[in-house]
């Protein structure tokens, strides 16, 4: 009988480790929860709570969210120079 396992690629089995996310509470007590969806699965992760998820799916809600803080950092600029 053949060996019907599909052979996963190293880069690919590193992308797919499960890694721990921590998205902390705003100070405006904003509690909505941070959603990612990468090729059609998606993750939740609750603010304030530690989860897992693959690596893949970490890094695009780190890019997520540090493209919220630029915009929000360049509104603040914009609103100190009127």
């Amino acid at each position: 009988m053949a060996d019907t396992k599909k052979k996963i690629d190293p880069a690919e089995a590193f992308e797919r480790q499960k890694v721990p996310v921590f998205i902390p509470k705003t100070t405006a007590g904003d509690k909505s929860d941070m959603v990612v969806s990468v090729n059609g699965k998606t993750w939740v992760a609750q603010r304030g709570k530690t989860v897992y998820m693959p690596r893949y799916a970490a890094r695009v809600l780190q890019r997520s969210i540090q493209a919220e803080d630029e915009a929000q950092a360049y509104i603040d600029r914009k609103a100190s120079n009127r």
